[in-house]
């Protein structure tokens, strides 16, 4: 009984961990929409790993969901681009080539958030 108990606890605090790095790293707005779609996320796991069997109207629901959340890392990407303005890559001396790296750097620590957030919340 008491392992069960610590197994539990210890899950739920991996959980919050993960979730609270991943809202760090993607920023709110973008964690919000991550915890939202956890029902389309969970539908296209279990089909994968647990052979359940999904009507049209539950793959499209799964697909339109996966859809705005591909929209809003869009939408992040452009809020990002118009708050730097170009002007990092020409503060460093570096022009173009420094203002394109921390671009990505920044993509890449909200696709890291995002994972984050997905294995927070399923785990």
């Amino acid at each position: 009984r008491m392992r069960q108990i610590l197994m539990v606890s210890v899950t739920d605090v991996t959980s919050l961990t993960l979730r609270s790095w991943a809202q760090n790293l993607c920023g709110s707005g973008m964690f919000t929409v991550i915890y939202a779609s956890l029902p389309a996320f969970n539908g296209v796991l279990s089909y994968f790993f647990l052979g359940r069997i999904l009507n049209k109207m539950q793959w499209l629901s799964m697909l339109a969901v996966i859809m705005g959340l591909a929209f809003s890392a869009e939408a992040e990407q452009e809020i990002l681009e118009e708050e730097d303005g170009g002007t990092a890559g020409a503060a460093a001396g570096g022009g173009d080539v420094s203002s394109s790296q921390s671009k990505e750097n920044t993509l890449r620590q909200v696709a890291f958030g995002i994972v984050l957030g997905l294995a927070g919340a399923v785990f």
